[in-house]
């Protein structure tokens, strides 16, 4: 094994991952881990994790990579980390998730996108989509959070932070 070594963490739709890599971008053997994770869904469309079991879920997967791997200390000298695109978590005023972690797949807020079309016009929409490169679509957050005021007012009014 090659010192440094890189802790990466990968948190998926399907599994939360971490393993450890070498200084070299090698595999350390057998410091790897993978977790399924479950994705909240129903029929309405809901696509949704809980926040709290995917901060345990990956505490778990680091600590068990640094367990198999029996490391001296300071032997990690970088950390990575990638997650789902598109995901958004509402906070309370002392950082507690208030809200699930909605998904790029989440589709409730499907008529929001059309609502925002028809109020803001074509005109803005083009001028946004030269600025930004984005169309509105279900998975990004103009349509999640004008859905999400209209659907749960009182718990989008406690939301300090997202």
């Amino acid at each position: 094994m090659h010192h440094p070594l890189i802790l990466t963490i990968d948190l998926g739709t399907t599994s939360t991952r971490a393993a450890l890599y070498d200084g070299r971008a090698n595999p350390v053997s057998g410091a790897s881990v993978q977790i399924p994770n479950r994705l909240e869904t129903d029929p309405d469309g809901r696509a949704t994790f809980d926040a709290r079991t995917l901060l345990a879920t990956t505490v778990d997967v680091i600590d068990q990579v640094l367990v198999r791997a029996r490391l001296p200390q300071g032997a990690i000298a970088a950390l990575t980390m990638d997650s789902f695109v598109g995901n958004v978590l509402g906070l309370d005023v002392d950082g507690q998730p208030i809200t699930p972690v909605f998904t790029y797949a989440d589709t409730r807020n499907a008529p929001a996108v059309g609502d925002l079309r028809r109020r803001l016009g074509s005109d803005f929409m083009d001028a946004a989509h030269d600025r930004t490169g984005c169309m509105l679509h279900t998975s990004y957050l103009p349509a999640r959070f004008a859905w999400f005021a209209a659907a749960e007012p009182d718990l989008f009014d406690q939301v300090a932070r997202w």
